[in-house]
């Protein structure tokens, strides 16, 4: 399996943003779903969102809205992605509201 690595990385900046829209996100996601609620992973050291803020109530699998935004950004700085995708996360993630 070929992975590509970003030939672009992403500012500090970029980042700050990334993690500003995704809180964000986050916020408008309980509004039009107030069954999601904020929680914190600390159930196993391995997980990719242990210790990070993430949306509980998608089921099995948390929302962790950084870790979206970041993975859009490179996306974006890629030119893979346009900005359709933030309304696509969107989507996707409410479709999955338990």
């Amino acid at each position: 399996m070929r992975i590509d690595i970003p030939r672009d990385e992403l500012s500090n900046r970029t980042f700050s943003l990334a993690i500003d829209v995704g809180m964000y996100l986050s916020e408008v996601l309980i509004k039009n779903h107030p069954s999601l609620r904020w929680g914190q992973e600390f159930g196993s050291k391995l997980s990719v969102d242990y210790g990070q803020p993430v949306l509980i109530g998608f089921g099995a699998v948390p929302f962790n809205p950084v870790h979206m935004l970041v993975t859009l950004a490179y996306g974006l700085a890629g030119k893979k992605k346009t900005g359709e995708g933030l309304r696509q996360i969107y989507d996707i993630w409410s479709k999955l509201v338990s």
